[in-house]
């Protein structure tokens, strides 16, 4: 909420969430919704901020049965991650809009070797 009521006020200034809040959600939770659903998630965002009159989606953690899209966002809103491991660092590669890799596990200085997303759909930011 409080993004939302910054972005309401603010033209020029980007926010995006970078830290889950462990005392609103249990680390179980976190693990286990993000284990499986990260790349199914990323679809379903983006369909359903697509400009299309109904959308369809059926995988393993979510599904979507002719779900209107909707509102689309007033500006362009990327989806970028915070992920670790030569796969999840390919699909980063390939679907998301940018990386945001965690300090303690990629700390600046440090060649990330293969942890790097090469093609990102924009770029990459330290955290």
């Amino acid at each position: 909420m409080l993004a939302g009521a910054i972005l309401e006020r603010a033209s020029r200034l980007r926010v995006f969430p970078d830290v889950a809040n462990l005392p609103l959600r249990s680390p179980v939770a976190i693990a286990k919704t993000a284990a499986g659903a990260l790349r199914e998630a990323v679809e379903v965002v983006r369909l359903l901020w697509s400009d299309e009159r109904s959308v369809r989606f059926s995988g393993r953690h979510h599904e979507l049965r002719g779900a209107k899209p909707g509102p689309q966002p007033a500006h362009d809103i990327g989806v970028w991650l915070g992920v670790g491991g030569p796969k999840l660092l390919e699909f980063v590669g390939r679907s998301a809009d940018g990386w945001v890799p965690s300090a303690s596990f990629f700390p600046p200085g440090r060649p990330a070797g293969h942890a790097r997303p090469h093609r990102c759909r924009r770029r990459v930011r330290r955290s």
